[in-house]
């Protein structure tokens, strides 16, 4: 680097758009190439999962549109579990947006919108699964064991969905800070 103010040189360039692209980046670099592939397979099936569960839910030859369309009959009332499992398939599909900036280290919105998205996509998760918990239950009363297999399995499949959308919303904020007051400079 040089020691005027004025006189930049080579290295000053490369240095200022490192400086922007690490920022941008939120750290020095991106993933390394296997975390990458990992984390990007996992992407494709979390998306299939979200893919499935709308189209289940929106299709009506599918036996979930079918449980909904059957609830409508016996009470009206039953539209807020319609209504709770499609702002849960909303949440769902918006964290896979948000597990895709994660992955691809991109900036969209603020954290506190992201933060908003994760604390309502767990509580959509908890108390908008009407028809799953149905399913489990049915579960649950022919073998238990294929039960907790069947949950274990369910919870450990979105851990990794969980834990990249909490560090996108909340353990990020400094970073989202710091290219703020760069991009101001």
């Amino acid at each position: 680097m040089s020691s005027h103010k004025g006189d930049f040189s080579a290295t000053d360039y490369e240095f200022q758009i490192s400086r922007d692209i690490s920022t941008f980046l939120w750290h020095n670099g991106g993933m390394r190439f296997l975390t990458l592939l990992a984390w990007c397979s996992y992407f494709f099936v979390i998306v299939s999962f979200a893919y499935i569960n709308a189209f289940e839910f929106f299709s009506p030859s599918q036996p979930k549109h079918l449980y909904f369309f059957i609830l409508f009959a016996f009470n009206a009332s039953f539209y807020i579990s319609y209504a709770l499992e499609s702002f849960q398939i909303f949440f769902n599909i918006l964290s896979c947006f948000c597990l895709a900036l994660y992955i691809f280290r991109i900036r969209l919105f603020t954290p506190t919108f992201w933060q908003h998205v994760f604390i309502l996509r767990c509580i959509f998760d908890l108390i908008g699964h009407s028809y799953e918990m149905n399913y489990f239950l049915a579960y649950y009363n022919t073998s238990i064991l294929f039960f907790w297999i069947l949950i274990g399995t369910a919870i450990l499949t979105y851990i990794p969905s969980y834990f990249a959308c909490f560090e996108y919303a909340f353990g990020n904020r400094v970073l989202f800070d710091s290219a703020k007051k760069i991009k101001k400079s």
